[in-house]
């Protein structure tokens, strides 16, 4: 967050940095390839001390993003409404990184992956835009 330009809209610079976090994983090995990379998968995926310390490491993260996010809206640092953007935010970057790790999993490729991701990216960045409307319920 700290590397948005003064004048950039939010939004934007969340599209550009989480479709820039694709790019890596479209160039990952296939799966058949990288088994280091599916053993840590499967490690963290089993262990509750690596899960614990993730959603550790991740509050400690939300909490900085809520301070930037309060600072650049004008807002006390105690105010709810930067802690929900940057909950949001995080949840969308978690929920992308979980899911490319699942499908690993599954041994399905990168490419199959990378189109699913950038349209779960693209509509969790229309659901920050615009509420809860822009899910599609009515």
């Amino acid at each position: 967050m700290r590397q948005r330009e003064k004048r950039e809209p939010l939004l934007s610079f969340l599209r550009q940095l989480l479709l820039g976090s694709l790019e890596p994983m479209k160039a990952m090995p296939p799966p058949e390839q990288d088994s280091k990379r599916q053993q840590v998968f499967q490690v963290i995926q089993e262990s509750p001390s690596l899960q614990a310390r993730d959603r550790q490491m991740a509050e400690s993260v939300e909490e900085d993003l809520a301070h930037v996010l309060a600072e650049d809206m004008g807002r006390q640092l105690d105010d709810i409404v930067p802690r929900l953007v940057a909950h949001l935010i995080l949840a969308l970057y978690a929920r992308i990184f979980a899911e490319y790790a699942r499908r690993r999993l599954k041994v399905e490729s990168s490419e199959e992956i990378h189109a699913d991701l950038l349209a779960i990216v693209m509509s969790g960045l229309d659901l920050l835009e615009h509420g809860i409307n822009a899910s599609g319920d009515k």
